[in-house]
């Protein structure tokens, strides 16, 4: 249809057609789209609808208008036609359009500048490159800007534009097609859209010269080898003056006729890899697509740029390239299809000229502060009405004075004093307390908790971690604990879900500061930001942290129910170990025997503990179970992409708290054999040692050297609930109290663990006992669901509103119990 055609009609409209002749009309219409454009539609394609099933679309679609339309639109509609398992799958994925408006205003393409796209996918780096300069020639002609997707007809430097100074390039043949239609759309541009492998260069010379390829792509493919340099004989260089690319991340090129003919395709050692990432070669791959002074944007997976196995490829860049930025984009950018953490990489190409090389520069560094889409994908347009916790609290304190730590008295018993490590994300775990005496505790009067307040951790790698104080006796805390007292009218417990939320994880991550080791002050507490909701929804999440404190408290009891078993059992129940510090033993029977000679080894409370134990079945640990070592890679190796890595920190008797730091997945050859198993019990060597934790079902993590994994030789005379629980209790506890050694930090030889001596009780009772820590762990699991409920169920109440997160509260809330 021409533009302004007053008399023309929209033929793409039921008028009154019977369904048969509608058929025909639209099926002329579509042969007529075949004809004219070239490889948008095969030739030999047919609308396959019956004339009913046309006849409803069409009505659906007929009042739809495209031009002068948002590019967001067209794009979504278009994302919609590549199904996942054309694009998902090979780990290519849609750049929002919010991400490549970014890249093109900081790369700024000129009208005179050469642009192209080697992995297109749908051509949004191009059609935003023609929008972008299109608006600078309608400015130099003082025009109006006017609408990017219009049936308008464009100037002819408009025109020329995007027919001479345009690529895109794709290997898959159906985001050709989706490429050469938005192209088409912008402005007749699809011609130089190429379907091609841009990895696989030296086969260009035989697809192109297949005949049907050659009808549809040889007018773009001889414009796009005219860019060569002077003289070139291949396809591996060209002359471009910007690149920008969102390159599959997912994937290895493992045919050698392909890495061979990239420097990267190499190790450090410089031998030939058997298999590279697709996004490493599409590095190299498109600098050489560039002119010397040329300008880069590409979209790289997070690993890329602090890997320590991926230096060789940052390396490689800066050789060739100054760096002129990078940003970072948010986790849900590439959702649904990929949670993968991605940044932006700005380059220039070295040039005598245009970008003469220096030893020394600036680099832009920038991340994305909020999210464009929820967790599930969807796009985030809401505004939301959020308060300070300035605003809505009446105080808040930390411990005070670091010269008071001098004063504190720890003992048995006492004031409870608590540690970071005891604040857990909407929990406070009391497992683990550490005492203090009255004096200590008058003394401390800032470091006081009371009921109703919010603790958050404030230093170390458990900064960040928020709970509900909610005891009713007054207990002390350390130096890195914060503590706000909030006015009347704000739920507790849904600040602490809120904050325990990623957006209130990410404002805490944004302000935190690294001297030594993370921390945030008071003052920046009191800034975050939280996004105020109604007292009603707030009441559902406090009832669902609250069930969860009981279920979690229940599960307790069900535990120590066990442990009064197995002590009962063992005779153990009114054991109060020997006090006394002091023991004469000859030298043949202490240093003879064990070659040590530090005192604490040979208190009289091991014999005693031992003694009582000798009149029940007792095996070598070792005997019972193979024990095997992990890996421990060092923090050059720590990440935020690839697989989560267990330390010590994150393990207790009753669970595996999630890790903050991943390692790559290449770290070392089959890296899943390092993988806990089901029913393998985890237990600490080294640091917090002899804490045991049996693995329920298998895990994908690996765990540091200072966790070992132990895997009972036979199921049917130990129960791996019931070792466990033996490990766990004073039984084994002491005995690696005993062997432990180190001044600073206590290890505990695995020589010694497997001489560890393991009371067996019979199966039955065994079965007995592991029947009630199966139960306290059941709860226990049903306790941290509901912890991840209410944070997912505040989560909605953000992206899609209160009602239909109370719905989904009540739907998993319902179905957990």
């Amino acid at each position: 249809m021409a533009a302004r055609d007053k008399t023309a009609y929209l033929r793409f409209r039921n008028n009154g057609c019977t369904d048969y002749e509608l058929k025909q009309k639209i099926s002329e219409l579509f042969e007529d789209a075949k004809r004219r454009w070239d490889g948008v539609f095969s030739l030999d394609s047919k609308i396959m609808l019956s004339p009913s099933h046309l006849s409803v679309c069409v009505a659906s679609l007929q009042n739809v208008k495209l031009f002068n339309s948002n590019l967001d639109v067209v794009d979504d509609a278009f994302e919609y036609l590549m199904s996942k398992s054309s694009k998902g799958e090979k780990g290519q994925y849609f750049t929002p359009r919010y991400v490549i408006d970014m890249c093109v205003k900081m790369m700024n393409p000129k009208e005179s500048e050469y642009v192209i796209d080697t992995a297109a996918g749908s051509a949004g780096f191009t059609v935003h490159s023609i929008f972008h300069v299109w608006r600078e020639i309608r400015r130099r002609k003082g025009l109006p800007a006017g609408d990017n997707f219009t049936a308008e007809e464009r100037s002819n430097d408009e025109i020329n534009y995007v027919q001479t100074k345009v690529f895109a390039i794709d290997f898959d043949e159906k985001a050709v097609r989706v490429a050469r239609t938005l192209n088409l759309i912008a402005g007749d541009g699809q011609t130089n859209v190429l379907h091609l492998n841009t990895l696989d260069y030296s086969r260009w010379d035989e697809v192109t010269k297949q005949e049907i390829w050659n009808d549809t792509y040889n007018q773009g493919f001889k414009k796009l080898k005219a860019l060569r340099p002077h003289g070139a004989k291949d396809f591996k260089e060209f002359s471009f003056d910007l690149l920008m690319a969102n390159p599959p991340f997912a994937g290895d090129i493992k045919e050698n006729q392909i890495i061979s003919r990239y420097e990267l395709g190499k190790n450090a050692a410089g031998k030939w890899q058997t298999k590279v990432g697709r996004d490493i070669l599409f590095i190299e791959r498109n600098l050489n697509f560039l002119k010397p002074g040329g300008r880069m944007a590409i979209v790289l997976p997070q690993g890329r740029f602090n890997n320590s196995s991926d230096k060789i490829i940052r390396d490689f860049i800066a050789e060739r390239c100054r760096i002129l930025a990078v940003v970072g984009l948010h986790g849900n950018t590439f959702k649904p299809h990929t949670g993968t953490k991605t940044s932006v990489l700005f380059v220039q190409k070295w040039d005598d000229e245009l970008c003469p090389k220096v030893d020394d520069y600036n680099i832009f560094f920038a991340t994305m502060q909020e999210p464009g889409k929820d967790n599930s994908g969807v796009k985030l347009l809401k505004k939301f009405y959020a308060k300070s916790i300035e605003s809505i609290m009446i105080s808040i304190q930390n411990f005070g004075a670091y010269s008071l730590c001098n004063n504190i008295n720890f003992c048995e018993t006492g004031r409870p004093f608590l540690m970071t490590q005891n604040i857990r994300h909407n929990y406070i775990d009391w497992n683990d307390l550490r005492y203090i005496d009255e004096d200590s505790h008058t003394l401390l009067k800032k470091s006081h908790c009371f009921s109703k307040q919010v603790l958050i951790t404030m230093a170390g790698e458990y900064l960040g971690r928020v709970a509900v104080y909610d005891e009713p006796f007054i207990s002390s805390s350390n130096q890195a604990i914060a503590k706000v007292t909030l006015q009347n009218g704000y739920n507790p417990y849904y600040i602490s879900t809120f904050l325990n939320t990623r957006y209130g994880q990410n404002q805490i991550n944004r302000f935190k500061t690294i001297t030594g080791q993370p921390n945030i002050n008071m003052g920046l507490i009191q800034s975050l930001e939280v996004i105020i909701t109604s007292n009603l929804f707030a009441s559902h999440i406090e009832d669902t942290v609250l069930l969860s404190e009981r279920l979690r408290k229940t599960a307790k009891e069900a535990y120590q129910t066990a442990e009064s078993m197995l002590l009962s059992h063992l005779g153990l129940e009114n054991y109060i170990p020997n006090p006394d510090g002091m023991q004469v033993k000859s030298f043949s029977s202490s240093f003879g025997i064990s070659g040590r000679l530090d005192s604490e080894y040979y208190q009289p409370k091991y014999e005693q503990i031992l003694q009582a134990l000798s009149i029940h079945k007792l095996e070598r640990l070792g005997d019972i179970v193979d024990i095997k070592k992990s890996i421990e890679p060092g923090s050059n190796y720590y990440c935020n992409e690839g697989v989560p890595f267990v330390r010590v920190s994150n393990l207790s008797k009753y669970e595996i708290s999630e890790p903050d730091i991943k390692i790559p997945f290449n770290t070392v050859n089959d890296i899943q054999n390092l993988y806990p198993k089901k029913d393998s019990i985890l237990l600490s060597k080294d640091g917090s040692v002899g804490i045991a934790f049996k693995v329920e079902e298998d895990m994908t993590c690996v765990t540091s050297g200072a966790i070992l994994h132990l895997v009972i030789n036979h199921a049917s005379e130990i129960l791996p609930d019931y070792l466990t629980l033996v490990i766990n209790s004073m039984v084994v506890q002491m005995q690696a109290e005993r062997d432990a050694g180190g001044s600073i930090i206590q290890h505990w030889k695995p020589s010694e663990i497997s001489n560890v001596l393991i009371p067996v009780l019979d199966i039955s009772e065994q079965r007995i006992i592991s029947t009630k820590i199966q139960e306290s762990f059941s709860l226990r699991k049903k306790s941290v669901k509901l912890l991840e409920i209410a944070k997912t169920a505040v989560e909605v109440a953000i992206e899609q509103g209160e009602d239909k997160a109370i719905m989904l509260l009540e739907e998993l809330y319902n179905g957990e119990l």
